[in-house]
């Protein structure tokens, strides 16, 4: 009898592991369900990122940082999309926000140097030059080959005036690739800064052979030579620049200045023009005209071109110079005598004015012809970065939520059964038995360990409960098949 209780209570944990099998599967059902969805959203960030990607390939970059924000907005740990809105930031010249952007990327992971990298071509762009450096000497130290990082932090400490190290630092970039023109020209820049005029042309021609339409090259070339004197070579230069690029202003008033010392005055009047008529505030070009036109006697047009620089810069003391000798090769000695007061009173040290402001005292036309070199040229413009790597391919989010579903499901199968019992191979199935099992009757409540299934002080029905505290009601999951069992309703 003990025998057939003890099979009962395997019967009943068998029946309540029975009944967890709707939870289990319910929870199986639900992770098939909840893990599509979160993927299909997740992906709709990956559609929006390669949108934007799309918009900055055809030059739309407004609509490249909605589409980014879009993705943001769905997941705000995509570095990539961070990235990449910042690059987008930055072809439209919103540099500030465009480095707050890559600052997002970056915290999120720390690690990535194109970040670090185009972070410091922002910067630079922002006249920032030693955060730039610093963003740069980042991306290098994750990446040291990295040839962008490398050349741009070579611009950058031009900039600083730090050349020499500019020069190793575009060394570097070389060293990884020689056949990166744009460390080749900040590498020129940075000789020129340093004088070394002949090796800047020697830099600046390799640019050229890698890509013979670079006129940045071109321009740069052209200002190393006019520094040694091969001002014909400079022009053509600058001709080569300009058939490239002829909205540069920059070298069409360099190419005046080689034009004015060669006494090609006309010609680099007509330079300068072009330069102006890009660039109308161009303060350096209108002074040159005004000393290009009182070279060949033209001084009224030259009285009126440095007006207009006047008008941009009244603080500019090599205006009011050339503006007094215009103003004495037309007579106007007074006028002249003034102008050459406002020069010392910005430049005291002005030998140029005091001379000439002698000779306009003595009413001599003893003037002298200033100097035309052509200025040093600006750092090259740090190229925008380029469009940002696509994703790189990971396990879709939904294959790692089902694994995961998966292993918790076995897990908590796998405790259930080393509690309550192990399923055999064989047809039965059999549990291990609680401690001890007692009858109790329903009515007085006597205790009963006969097995009987009837109490045998009042006849009353007996319930079974096991130590437990399962308690099995009457009549319910016995097995009526036994013949030593009273027959229902005995």
């Amino acid at each position: 009898m003990n025998h057939n209780l003890e099979h009962l209570n395997h019967r009943f944990q068998l029946m309540e592991v029975t009944n967890k099998i709707p939870l289990f599967c319910g929870f199986i059902l639900l992770v098939l369900i909840i893990c599509p969805l979160v993927t299909a959203y997740d992906d709709r960030a990956v559609q929006y990122y390669d949108e934007g990607n799309n918009f900055v390939s055809i030059g739309q970059f407004t609509e490249a940082v909605a589409s980014y924000d879009k993705a943001i907005a769905i997941n705000p740990d995509y570095v990539e999309a961070w990235t990449g809105r910042g690059a987008a930031l930055h072809y439209l010249n919103r540099y500030t926000e465009a480095v707050a952007s890559y600052d997002k990327a970056i915290a999120i992971n720390p690690n990535i140097a194109e970040a670090w990298t185009v972070r410091g071509a922002a910067l630079h762009y922002l006249n920032r030059y030693t955060e730039a450096v610093a963003s740069y000497d980042k991306a290098i130290a994750i990446n040291p080959d990295d040839v962008e990082a490398w050349s741009w932090r070579g611009a950058a400490l031009i900039d600083v005036n730090r050349d020499t190290e500019a020069v190793a630092s575009c060394d570097k970039a070389i060293a990884i690739n020689p056949n990166f023109a744009e460390a080749w020209n900040n590498r020129g820049l940075a000789l020129a800064k340093l004088g070394r005029y002949t090796e800047a042309v020697a830099s600046y021609d390799k640019a050229i052979v890698i890509n013979p339409d670079n006129f940045e090259a071109w321009t740069g070339r052209g200002a190393a030579l006019s520094y040694v004197n091969r001002d014909t070579e400079a022009v053509a230069s600058y001709d080569r620049a300009i058939a490239i690029n002829p909205n540069f202003a920059m070298a069409w008033y360099n190419r005046g200045l080689s034009l004015g010392i060669l006494d090609r005055y006309t010609e680099a009047v007509a330079s300068y023009d072009k330069a102006i008529a890009i660039n109308p505030d161009y303060v350096e070009a209108w002074n040159n005209r005004g000393a290009a036109l009182s070279y060949v006697n033209r001084y009224t047009e030259a009285v009126a071109s440095y007006d207009k620089a006047i008008a941009i810069n009244p603080n500019f003391a090599m205006v009011w110079t050339g503006k007094g000798k215009a103003l004495y090769g037309l007579g106007r000695y007074d006028e002249a005598l003034a102008a050459y007061n406002k020069a010392l009173e910005l430049d005291p040290n002005n030998a140029y004015a005091q001379e000439n402001r002698k000779i306009a005292l003595q009413q001599q036309n003893q003037g002298q012809r200033p100097s035309a070199t052509p200025i040093q040229q600006k750092p090259p413009t740090t190229p925008l970065p380029q469009q940002t790597k696509q994703q790189t391919q990971t396990t879709p989010l939904w294959y790692f939520l089902f694994g995961i579903s998966a292993i918790l499901m076995i897990v908590i199968v796998a405790l259930y059964f080393r509690k309550h019992g192990k399923k055999s191979t064989g047809k039965n199935v059999q549990y291990i038995p609680p401690v001890s099992t007692s009858l109790f009757c329903i009515n007085c409540g006597t205790r009963d360990d006969t097995g009987s299934r009837f109490c045998t002080v009042c006849g009353g029905h007996l319930d079974a409960k096991s130590i437990s505290g399962t308690v099995i009601k009457p009549d319910v999951g016995y097995d009526h098949s036994k013949e030593d069992l009273p027959k229902k309703g005995q």
